[in-house]
């Protein structure tokens, strides 16, 4: 009996050593290493498509841009011509794309004419569309920007 407690012994002890023993095992490690992949890649994606909505964000507000100065043109020309220069297609410049590319856009100018009841009578009115297109180099989808500025 007394060699039977000494054998219990000395498993209790190798799985004592065993636990007690400082630094990490493979499977400790593999798993570390998969987290950390996980954290870099997602780190990555976000970076990349933060970097796309600056780019569509800036896209679209030279193209807003654009399409305002279009119509404080057009509301000059009314007040000093009485008439509007209308276009359509006028090539504008979007951005600078890398390798000396560049994106470009189309505006265009439209007269519409439409009524409209207020106060128990009708209006007839006039008003500009100014609409700026371009093709995002991305995606290929055509992007747009509408304004409008009624003339009563």
């Amino acid at each position: 009996m007394i060699a039977s407690n000494n054998s219990v012994r000395s498993g209790s002890q190798v799985f004592g050593t065993l636990g007690s023993q400082d630094g990490f095992t493979l499977i400790e490690v593999i798993i570390s290493a998969v987290i950390l992949a996980l954290v870099v890649i997602t780190i990555y994606i976000g970076i990349i498509y933060a970097e796309k909505q600056i780019s569509n964000n800036y896209r679209d507000r030279v193209a807003t841009l654009l399409a305002s100065g279009e119509l404080e043109l057009q509301h000059y020309y009314y007040k000093k011509v009485s008439g509007f220069r209308l276009h359509s297609g006028k090539d504008v410049v979007i951005d600078k794309l890398p390798r000396n590319r560049t994106l470009m856009g189309r505006l265009t100018v439209e007269l519409k004419k439409d009524s409209e009841f207020a106060g128990g009578q009708l209006y007839d009115f006039r008003y500009l569309l100014v609409t700026v297109r371009y093709k995002d180099p991305g995606t290929k989808k055509d992007r747009f920007i509408t304004m409008r500025e009624d003339y009563y």
